[in-house]
């Protein structure tokens, strides 16, 4: 009887022991959710990851909330990709509470663009969306997991396991992407705003134009006349609205052609953030795509 109560209580200390370990897991916080899922792949059962700006707010109309505030300060870490791409986000990074457990997750802009007149871009003239180049991802992946083994109770040998799975899943995953869009090349997408490039060009997609310039300012009558322009001109044009942004006002072109119409979501704000969300981010963004196809629309009633 005796023997059988030490059991117990032992067992009992081990369950509090286990318990006390899994709750003290380090919190990393991430600025946006694309951020979160790129670095979860890495951090894995290690960590804690949640992102700052809501997945069902653009970073666009982003406006700090205490509550956000205060998961910035309990962070272990946090990642974001850096004032040049993120200027919202330069003065509260900057704050001496919060520097020393910040990192950056992108190195040096690379190949800026000559023109840029899309008020869109940041000061080092990049496009900021780069969670969506694979390659870019990996990049920051890579990162990610050469300071997670700095945080206290991190095992280096599972984050280097984890980002040694995630490499294989992303180039899985993008050869089935390719194998899946490589029929839609000969769709023409326009895109709601300047945000998928990164993606079209690793995947061989043609995106002809824009609904609007800037996101954050309704489009000039010249550039919606511009737009329908090279919808009448696109073979099989495709408009590709997004979840956080935009409204139904381009329905009102007149397109003498059949026009596909699908939705995709450039934080995919709808993946959990859990060890393979980033791929099945890249998945969801390629069934947008698909949905393209002309046998894919539903009929008007």
């Amino acid at each position: 009887m005796i023997r059988r109560r030490l059991l117990c209580l032992l067992l009992l200390l081990l369950g509090f022991t286990s318990s006390a370990a899994w709750a003290e897991r380090p919190l990393i916080v991430t600025s946006t959710h694309p951020l979160a899922l790129i670095v979860k792949e890495v951090a894995g059962e290690q960590a804690d990851v949640r992102a700052l700006v809501p997945a069902d707010v653009s970073p666009h109309h982003y406006s700090m909330r205490p509550s956000e505030r205060r998961s910035l300060a309990e962070a272990d870490r946090i990642y974001w990709l850096g004032a040049g791409l993120e200027p919202y986000l330069q003065g509260t990074m900057s704050d001496s509470t919060l520097v020393g457990k910040t990192r950056t997750l992108v190195g040096a802009p690379q190949n800026p663009p000559e023109n840029d007149d899309h008020g869109h871009h940041h000061a080092t003239g990049e496009d900021p969306h780069v969670w969506l180049s694979p390659e870019r991802a990996l990049a920051m992946a890579r990162r990610a997991r050469e300071t997670l083994g700095a945080l206290d109770g991190v095992d280096d040998q599972a984050i280097e396991r984890n980002y040694q799975g995630f490499e294989q899943r992303l180039v899985e995953t993008t050869e089935r992407i390719r194998a899946q869009l490589e029929p839609l090349q000969v769709i023409t997408l326009f895109t709601y705003h300047d945000a998928f490039h990164y993606f079209a060009d690793h995947f061989g997609l043609t995106i002809a134009g824009t609904l609007t310039n800037n996101p954050e300012r309704s489009p000039s009558a010249r550039h919606i006349a511009g737009l329908q322009q090279s919808l009448e001109a696109a073979r099989f044009p495709c408009i590709m609205t997004e979840t956080q942004l935009g409204g139904d006002w381009w329905r009102g072109l007149d397109v003498p052609q059949p026009l596909a119409v699908s939705r995709w979501d450039p934080v995919g704000g709808d993946i959990p953030i859990s060890v393979g969300g980033y791929t099945a981010f890249l998945e969801s963004l390629a069934d947008a795509v698909s949905r393209c196809r002309p046998e894919q629309q539903p009929e008007e009633k």
